[in-house]
């Protein structure tokens, strides 16, 4: 039965869960880290304050500077605590994944592990599951209180004045539309890179790997040169994709940080009204200020994400290859087809041999089919495969029902 397909934030979540309570701790000291920050411009606010109002002394400049101190201290300690226990939570996390893939690929079908190219399955141990460290150790604690920042310093310009709140936005909201245009294809575009990605990726380990067997063969100059095409073929189609996003995303880049532009004139003419006081103003631009760090570095969390998400799903895929409880294997001699079945744990393929006129036990059988292609024996095959698991489905529904039976009584 087909399962539905679980979201990628859903399965990195998952991969977390042995490490939730360090991950919940992370973020909640990046949340420390954030409230910290606000200190310093409290501290600075109420100084302009002193200054202002001409109550200024010594001591209290002092005490003021020393709160801000503080403030720092507080998030520059919370950021490493989150940082070390994020840090720590993703590398036992990466083991452990590392190690369910490789204990999955010794129980999985030799089928279903040799049809992957070993520079397939080395890229994803390697190099893919090694994409999951920067969302577990950074983007989880990084991003939210990256996101945070924004949020609370909105909220405190709107309780300065809701206008200069949303003058704030007015640089955010414009360089949204470069992005737009930047986003349309995005999708599409990292799907073909990604593909050509896993391909070099896959041409240049076989090729490191496989260079004593290509020389053994001497076949040095045929490897060499599908190595040499491969790189080509990746490097032509990396710089194209980037000259064709480099202008939107360079103005994108170049408005965000002009968060003075709505602020200043905003922020001018509320105080000629006598709207917000000179203090107020200053302290909404020192806001506005210190909001355009959090939001470059959220901004650079996209393609990250973009990267997380095939890196998740290429884990999870090797995770839930699916094991083999019975093989069947036909041979062909003298227009005969011969079956021999093996199977593991509850399957019975003796019940499924005597269907095609042979027999044997529950875990070894074998059968023997005269005058039939070998197209016409598979065939048989999966409708006696077929039939075997109508009937323990319906021997399974029966025991339920007896068993209810049971419990009623």
């Amino acid at each position: 039965m087909k399962q539905q397909k679980m979201s990628w934030v859903k399965t990195l979540l998952s991969f977390a869960e042995t490490c939730k309570g360090k991950m919940i701790l992370s973020v909640l000291c990046a949340i420390f880290s954030v409230a910290g920050g606000f200190i310093p411009f409290w501290a600075v606010y109420k100084i302009l304050l002193l200054f202002i109002n001409r109550t200024a002394t010594g001591n209290d400049i002092l005490l003021w500077c020393l709160v801000g101190v503080g403030g720092y201290l507080i998030r520059v300690l919370c950021f490493g605590i989150s940082t070390i226990l994020a840090h720590i939570s993703a590398y036992t996390i990466l083991e452990g994944i590392r190690l369910k893939i490789a204990n999955r690929l010794m129980k999985a079908p030799l089928g279903e592990v040799m049809r992957r190219r070993i520079g397939y399955l080395k890229n994803i141990i390697m190099d893919k599951v090694e994409d999951l460290e920067p969302p577990l150790a950074h983007m989880i604690p990084e991003l939210t209180s990256n996101l945070l920042l924004p949020v609370a310093i909105f909220t405190w310009m709107m309780v300065i004045d809701w206008r200069m709140g949303l003058a704030v936005l007015i640089a955010p909201v414009l360089a949204m539309i470069p992005m737009f245009f930047l986003m349309r294809n995005y999708n599409s575009q990292y799907a073909a890179y990604m593909e050509a990605n896993n391909h070099v990726n896959s041409i240049i380990i076989e090729y490191v790997e496989g260079i004593e067997v290509v020389k053994a063969f001497n076949q040095s100059t045929s490897s060499y040169e599908k190595f040499v095409n491969a790189v080509q073929s990746f490097k032509e189609f990396t710089l194209a994709w980037f000259k064709s996003t480099w202008k939107t995303m360079n103005l994108m880049m170049a408005i965000m940080p002009t968060t003075l532009l709505g602020v200043l004139p905003v922020g001018l003419l509320l105080v000629q009204n006598g709207s917000i006081s000179p203090a107020e103003l200053a302290m909404g631009i020192i806001l506005s200020l210190s909001i355009v760090g959090p939001l470059m570095k959220a901004t650079t969390f996209i393609n990250e994400a973009k990267s997380m998400e095939y890196a998740v799903e290429a884990a999870n895929e090797l995770l839930n290859i699916a094991g083999v409880k019975a093989s069947f294997v036909l041979t062909t001699y003298n227009k005969e087809v011969y079956v021999s079945a093996r199977a593991i744990d509850e399957v019975n393929v003796q019940v499924m041999m005597e269907k095609l006129g042979g027999g044997g036990h529950q875990t070894m059988a074998a059968a023997q089919l005269k005058h039939i292609t070998p197209e016409a024996a598979h065939s048989r095959i999966q409708t006696a495969i077929d039939q075997y698991r109508e009937a323990q489905k319906k021997s399974g529904l029966e025991s339920e029902s007896e068993q209810k039976k049971k419990d009623k009584q």
